[in-house]
C-alpha cells in the first residue's frame, strides 16, 4: 500500500526538515518510510573549518521509530558522508532527530523510556520490534539512575510508612498521604535505616501526621525522631484482625468436626453434620451490615442461608455478632464515644469466643492512644496501600527488576485524577481543593489567604504553593 507524493507524505514522520519521498507496508505490523534530511553541514565538526565540506560517500541506514498507528515504524534515509577541504577528515551528516549511539531516533528512545517505566521491558520489546529486551534495558537504565539521581525528598504534613516485600526482601514505602504519592522507597526496614531517612529529611518538623499498621519498630522509630508528630494507626489493619480471629474460629471449628466424624466413623456410630466451610462461606461471614443489606437484596436466598446457618452453629454466630460489634465501634462520631463502645465490647465478650477476641482487645490496649487518634484526626493508610500494591503490580509485570529500577519506577508514578484534598497545617483537616483555593495562580502573584473551613484560620503560604505546583515545597509554613 503506498500512499500519494505530496503534501501528506512532507510531515508523515513529524520531522523538521526532512523530505519523505516514499511509505509503503512491508507486514501487517510494520511501516517503512524512506526519507532525506535537508541540510547540509555548514562547517567541519573535527576543526571547526567554515568551508562548505564536499559529499564524500552516501550510505543508505535503516532506523527504527516510534509505532505508528500500533505499528513498527523503520525509516530507510540516506546518510551522506563529508569530507573537510582543510583538514581531510570524514565525516558522517547527522541529522538531529537521530540517536547518535544506536540505529533509531530520539522519538523511539524517549518512548522506550517513558514506556519501560510502565510497562516490562519484553513486551516494549516486541513492540517496537527489538531482538530482545536486553536493548530495552541498556536504554532504560540511564534514564532510571537520572530519575533517582535527580529524585528530591521533602517533608509532608500527612506521611504513610508502610512496608512490601520486593526483590526478595522487605522494603519501607514512605508516602504522602495528602497527595497519594511515593516520596521514597527504603532499601530495608530496619529501624537504623528509617531512623536515619528520617533525621536527614529536609525541614521534618513540618510532618504532624504519621500513618502506619501496628509495627513497633515503626512506632519507636517516629516517637524517637518525630515526637511531637501525631502516630495514627490504620483502621483497616485493626479492622482486619477480627476477620482473622473469626476465620481462626471457624476452621477450629471445622477440624473439631472433622474428628468427631472420623471418631464415630471408627466407632461405627451416627456421624454428626459436617460443617460447611466454603470460600463463599467465609466472605459472606466477613460482610459487614451494610453489605449484608445489600446482599439480601440482591440474593434474598443465599441470605436467608447465611441467616439459617447462623442460626443453627451457635459458635460461628457468637463470633460473628462480636465481629460486627467491633466493626460498631468505628461507627461512633467522637473519640470518647469510640473509647467507651471499645471498654464496653471488650468487657462484654462471649466466653465461647473469647480465646480468638481477647488478643484484639489486648493489643488495641497496647496501642490505644494510636488507635483512637483516628477519630481526631481521621487519616489512614489507604493512599500508602494502594501504593504498595501498585509497586508490587510493577514487580510482577517485570519479573526480575532490579531494587534501583523499582525504586525509580515507584517514585515517578503520576496520579491519574488530581488531588482533592489538602491538610490545614492548623488543625490537620483534609481540606477540599475547591473550599481552599477559589482563584486561580497568575504569573507569580498568589491569591489572597483563604481560611480553612473548620478552624477558620489562614491556610500555609506552604499549601498554597503546594496547590501551585502539585506538590508540598521545600520551605516553611
Amino acid at each position: 500500500m503506498t500512499p500519494d507524493k505530496g503534501a501528506r507524505l512532507l510531515n508523515a514522520l513529524l520531522f523538521r526538515n526532512w523530505t519523505v519521498e516514499d511509505a509503503f507496508e512491508t507486514t501487517a505490523s510494520s511501516y517503512v518510510f524512506t526519507a532525506s534530511y535537508d541540510l547540509s553541514p555548514e562547517h567541519c565538526p573535527k576543526c571547526g573549518s567554515l568551508r562548505k565540506p564536499y559529499k564524500h560517500k552516501p550510505q543508505v541506514f535503516e532506523y527504527r521509530d516510534a509505532p505508528m498507528h500500533g505499528k513498527r515504524v523503520i525509516v530507510r534515509t540516506t546518510i551522506v558522508r563529508y569530507r573537510c577541504q582543510d583538514c581531510g577528515k570524514t565525516f558522517n551528516q547527522q541529522p538531529p532527530e537521530l540517536d547518535p549511539d544506536r540505529a533509531m531516533t530520539r522519538r523511539l528512545v524517549e518512548y522506550v523510556q517513558d514506556r519501560g517505566l510502565r510497562r516490562p521491558y519484553a513486551e516494549v520489546a516486541r513492540e517496537v520490534g527489538f531482538a530482545s529486551d536486553k536493548t530495552v534495558r541498556e536504554i532504560c537504565k540511564p534514564y532510571l539512575d537520572e530519575l533517582i539521581t535527580g529524585h528530591t525528598v521533602y517533608a509532608p504534613v500527612a506521611m504513610g510508612l508502610d512496608e512490601t516485600k520486593l526483590d526478595g526482601k522487605k522494603r519501607t514505602v514512605i508516602s504522602d498521604i495528602a497527595l497519594g504519592k511515593v516520596i521514597d522507597v527504603l532499601e530495608d526496614d530496619s529501624e537504623a535505616t528509617i531512623r536515619a531517612w528520617l533525621k536527614n529529611l529536609p525541614m521534618n518538623n513540618r510532618i504532624i501526621v504519621v500513618t502506619m499498621d501496628m509495627s513497633g519498630s515503626f512506632r519507636k522509630v517516629v516517637r524517637e525522631v518525630l515526637p511531637w508528630a501525631q502516630i495514627i494507626a490504620d483502621r483497616w489493619h485493626i479492622q482486619k484482625k477480627s476477620n482473622e480471629a473469626l476465620d481462626r474460629l471457624r476452621n477450629e471449628r471445622r477440624h473439631v468436626n472433622n474428628a468427631e466424624r472420623r471418631e464415630a466413623k471408627s466407632a461405627r456410630r451416627k456421624m454428626p453434620p459436617k460443617v460447611i466451610n466454603t470460600w463463599g462461606d467465609r466472605r459472606t461471614l466477613h460482610m459487614g451490615r451494610k453489605k449484608l443489606a445489600k446482599y439480601a437484596i440482591k440474593f434474598p436466598m443465599g441470605h436467608a442461608l447465611f441467616l439459617a446457618r447462623l442460626a443453627n452453629d451457635p459458635l460461628v454466630g457468637s463470633a460473628w455478632r462480636t465481629k460486627e460489634a467491633f466493626y460498631s465501634i468505628w461507627d461512633a462520631t467522637s473519640r470518647k464515644e469510640a473509647e467507651c463502645l471499645f471498654d464496653y465490647w471488650k468487657t462484654n465478650i462471649p466466653k465461647n469466643v473469647s480465646h480468638v477476641f481477647k488478643p484484639i482487645a489486648e493489643t488495641i490496649d497496647r496501642w490505644r492512644e494510636e488507635v483512637f487518634a483516628f477519630f481526631d484526626h481521621p487519616y489512614t493508610n489507604a493512599y500508602a496501600e494502594s501504593n504498595n500494591n501498585l509497586i508490587k503490580t510493577i514487580n510482577r509485570a517485570g519479573r526480575g527488576y532490579r531494587f534501583e529500577g523499582i525504586r525509580a519506577r515507584a517514585i515517578s508514578m503520576t496520579k491519574l485524577k488530581p488531588h482533592t484534598h489538602v491538610v490545614c497545617e492548623d488543625c490537620l483537616a483534609p481540606v477540599p481543593v475547591k473550599e481552599a483555593v477559589t482563584k486561580t495562580f497568575i504569573s507569580d502573584i498568589l491569591p489572597p489567604i483563604q481560611t480553612c473551613p473548620k478552624c477558620v484560620r489562614p491556610l500555609g503560604m506552604s499549601l498554597y504553593r503546594a496547590l501551585a505546583f502539585g506538590r508540598i515545597p521545600h520551605s516553611n509554613p
